[in-house]
């Protein structure tokens, strides 16, 4: 099974379900409406949050990476300076 044809079953079954609860449900509609929104709400926050979480890990990582280049340039001139001067002592 393709990657869309995942993406539709799943997504259908994920509509189907709620429509089922909605029509099931024991509480009015506009009951299920307000908690729906409410959940919409919760799960918007959380994402939000976890966007602006990842985001910031993100930034300390691209910094890390950025530390860490600098100090593997760091040594690799230093190590290409003490290969210079040894092989400038040699051959003299």
């Amino acid at each position: 099974m393709n990657r869309m044809k995942k993406f539709l079953l799943i997504t259908g079954t994920f509509v189907t379900g709620i429509a089922a609860g909605m029509l099931l449900s024991p509480n009015s509609g506009k009951e299920n409406l307000r908690k729906f929104r409410e959940s919409s709400r919760d799960a918007t926050d959380w994402a939000e949050r976890k966007g602006k979480e990842l985001a910031t890990r993100g930034e300390e990582l691209v910094s890390k990476g950025e530390e860490l280049m600098a100090r593997g340039e760091e040594k690799a001139q230093e190590l290409s300076d003490r290969f210079k001067k040894e092989v400038k002592k040699h051959s003299s």
